[in-house]
């Protein structure tokens, strides 16, 4: 227990689990029946590795130590975004002059009218001013925020900002939220209603790194600004440190000696100061499932900029809303990746398919979407003239660079200079001061694929009665486990941590990840516990300067299965690469013609591999069979 109502749970072994951060979850003490009565309801704050942190809706029965975690907010649209979907509409009709009569549409506030489809907002202008104080960005960036800068707080005009891997939306986040600040400093009195910036996002993850940023890169910013909920151990000091209760000091303030002493006095002292802290505050951050919490109670905001959108479901991105000024009049600014991991929902057990309602036609919906289908990716297909996009890359060496970019940006993304393009995996043991292997990932160029399309061992498996995470491939698991043990040899004992955390493993199944552990354990048992292996999910955010992939299917069926089918999935594990990128897999798997439901994914995945035919021609990739590589295991 971190404190009354929050507790930490860690485990030996390396969690795999769909949960994510602000799911709902019901622990229970070990032995007991879900739904008993000492289980407690609680909402994932963060997790990490081995752990996961859980705010609490009461207290945990006392000298319990082990409990169960059951996922409880995936049966349903949660209540907060219900909420959110209710407020748009009851808002957007309050803002009308209509009393006692029926509204009309053109009625509406614009940026209601705008996302209903009913209103078509103005391209952005090609070269809008630019705040002399900004720098550091690139070209397309600065166009961003001078985007954002000349919104029309009246016009409800949204503006969409597309941020692909590496492509610095934070920071760009960042220098927009201080031309902001700069702007507004002196706009608003003590205490206003009203204030310049609410930064919002789907993680805590997100949060607290535009947070991080603004605060680290301008700390003259870290007073007037407030990290809306409540602090943990794992965040990082200076974002912590932002948390009101933490500025306010209430943990020290509210220990049993103080209150014995001067107890009323410290509270009444506590509540002036908390005061006078939210008082001053302009810029103010938080996930969107917190957006009703009290610190925003009451408030409007000129500026919402919301990370991560696309992974937000619509009726939940539709929080954001609710702190803009009456009638929306305030600038909204979007910023997401369509291409990158859709929102998660629930799968409908039985799905029932029904005709889109032609009063939802002008919206842009389509008879294929879902909740998956978040606000970005809808207003992105629906007002293309509304949509930026970062096209400069600071993460990936050029040819993983544009594997992803042909792959899944149409060559639009290119490295944001020769530093970044020129990046190679030996570049990581000189930084380490350590030789370079003899390894086939040190001796290849950035890109590599193991084909395991006509290796007799390579063939996937699925536990019986097991679902689609039941899938493995030992064949894979094997060869994975093989071309990270090579990079350690010979490496001095105390380098070896260091190595470890730039190196990650992906997989979509959490059986195969747990497959891939044991045969990283059957060579060194050390590695299974230091090289992190995890979902696509889970590494969403993340990158390492060495990523391996595990494809895992390989059939003579050519199935690929529902998570493949989201190719979706496939630029986040790609995309998560510095220095090399190393797939393996069976290609003839994924090319091979498919079912009517696989068919998309699978044309991409064709662009995938003549892609990396192209970049193996011109010696930037290496395409190796596996079939005879260590087939002793």
């Amino acid at each position: 227990h971190l404190d009354h109502l929050t507790a930490r749970l860690r485990r030996e072994h390396p969690l795999e689990t769909r949960i994510r951060e602000d799911d709902r979850v019901l622990l229970t003490p070990h032995g007991l029946t879900p739904g008993d009565a000492l289980s407690v309801e609680g909402t994932v704050e963060q997790l990490g590795a081995h752990e996961i942190t859980v705010q609490l809706r009461d207290r945990l029965p006392g000298g319990v130590t082990r409990y169960r975690l059951d996922d409880i907010g995936r049966h349903d649209i949660l209540d907060w975004q219900t909420q959110g979907l209710t407020d748009f509409l009851v808002t957007a009709m309050d803002g009308t002059p209509a009393r006692g009569r029926a509204i009309q549409l053109r009625e509406l506030p614009p940026l209601a009218q705008t996302i209903l489809g009913h209103q078509v907002p103005l391209a952005l202008p090609d070269d809008p001013p630019v705040p002399a104080t900004i720098s550091g960005l690139n070209a397309i960036q600065r166009r961003a925020i001078g985007a954002a800068l000349a919104l029309d707080l009246r016009a409800g005009a949204p503006l969409l900002i597309q941020g692909p891997p590496g492509t610095g939306k934070t920071a760009m986040i960042a220098e927009l939220a201080r031309a902001i600040a700069v702007k507004e400093f002196w706009k608003d009195g003590a205490a206003s209603e009203e204030r310049a910036l609410l930064l919002l996002a789907n993680s805590h993850r997100a949060v607290d790194e535009m947070v991080g940023r603004i605060v680290t890169r301008y700390p003259d910013l870290a007073p007037y600004v407030i990290r809306v909920g409540n602090a943990w151990a794992a965040m990082e000091p200076a974002v912590r440190d932002l948390v009101l209760s933490e500025r306010v000091g209430v943990r020290d303030a509210l220990s049993i000696e103080q209150m014995q002493e001067r107890g009323p006095e410290r509270l009444v002292e506590l509540i002036r100061r908390g005061n006078a802290i939210h008082d001053g505050a302009m810029i103010f951050a938080s996930t969107l499932a917190s957006a009703t919490r009290p610190e925003l109670r009451g408030l409007r905001f000129r500026t919402v900029i919301v990370d991560e959108n696309g992974q937000a479901t619509e009726p939940a991105a539709l929080q954001a809303l609710r702190h803009l000024p009456v009638a929306y009049r305030g600038r909204l600014i979007l910023v997401g990746d369509q291409q990158q991991l859709p929102p998660v929902v629930p799968e409908a057990d039985n799905p029932v398919e029904t005709a889109l309602p032609i009063e939802l036609k002008p919206t842009g919906l389509n008879q294929s979407d879902t909740l998956r289908t978040s606000l970005f990716e809808r207003l992105a297909r629906r007002y293309p003239e509304r949509l930026m996009t970062l096209s400069e890359q600071y993460r990936m060496a050029a040819p993983i660079c544009t594997l992803i970019s042909e792959t899944f940006y149409d060559g639009l993304l290119v490295p944001g200079n020769e530093a970044v393009a020129g990046r190679h995996v030996g570049e990581t043991f000189m930084e380490l001061g350590a030789l370079l292997p003899d390894a086939l990932i040190t001796s290849s160029p950035p890109v590599v694929l193991l084909d395991t399309a006509r290796d007799p061992m390579a063939r996937d498996s699925v536990a019986r009665g097991g679902g689609e995470d039941a899938r493995e491939n030992g064949r894979e698991a094997d060869l994975i486990a093989r071309l990270i043990r090579e990079l350690f040899v010979g490496l001095p004992g105390e380098k070896r941590s260091d190595l470890a955390a730039g190196i990650g493993v992906i997989s979509p199944y959490r059986r195969q990840n747990n497959r891939i552990r044991r045969s990283l354990a059957a060579l060194d048992p050390w590695l299974a516990d230091a090289i992190r292996v995890d979902t696509v999910d889970r590494f969403q955010g993340g990158e390492r300067d060495i990523i391996l992939v595990s494809l895992t299917n390989s059939n003579s069926g050519g199935t690929i299965g529902s998570l493949h089918a989201d190719w979706r999935r496939m630029n986040v594990a790609l995309s998560r690469a510095r220095r090399s990128l190393v797939i393996v897999g069976d290609r003839r798997t994924f090319t091979r013609p498919g079912g009517e439901s696989e068919e998309p994914a699978k044309e991409r995945y064709r662009r995938l591999f003549s892609v990396m035919d192209g970049l193996a021609a011109e010696h930037q990739a290496r395409v190796i069979p596996s079939r005879g590589l260590w087939p002793d295991g």
